[in-house]
């Protein structure tokens, strides 16, 4: 097949079959870069979404602490607590879907809301 194509035929496959290599290497760089990217995304969701449960857990605790060594009035505590607990729902919307934390979340969600219901009463 080759010999009786003439020089410019020839060039002309060898430009395009190198074309071709180049082309493949492209896309797989593209979509490496594109698994790194939404890879990326999904961990800085999770840093969110872990950020928000962090706080949720130390307002319990710091709660549960001066509770416990000052019993009184921790009002201001528990409109902290509040906040963390709207947060924390938010923050289940928008990311707990893809991380599959629902049951946690909403236990975690209960546990904080039982706390507030002890201060109300």
């Amino acid at each position: 097949m080759l010999p009786g194509l003439r020089v410019a035929h020839r060039l002309l496959l060898i430009y395009m079959l190198s074309f071709a290599a180049v082309a493949y290497l492209a896309y797989t760089l593209v979509a490496e870069k594109n698994i790194a990217i939404h890879f990326t995304r999904k961990e800085r969701h999770g840093i969110a979404y872990a950020d928000v449960v962090r706080q949720s857990l130390l307002s319990m605790i710091e709660i549960r602490e001066a509770a416990r060594l000052q019993p009184g009035d921790h009002n201001g505590d528990y409109t902290s607590l509040q906040e963390r607990i709207t947060a924390l729902a938010a923050a289940e919307r928008e990311y707990g879907h893809n991380l599959d934390t629902a049951a946690l979340a909403y236990g975690l969600l209960a546990e904080m809301h039982q706390l507030v219901a002890q201060e109300a009463s």
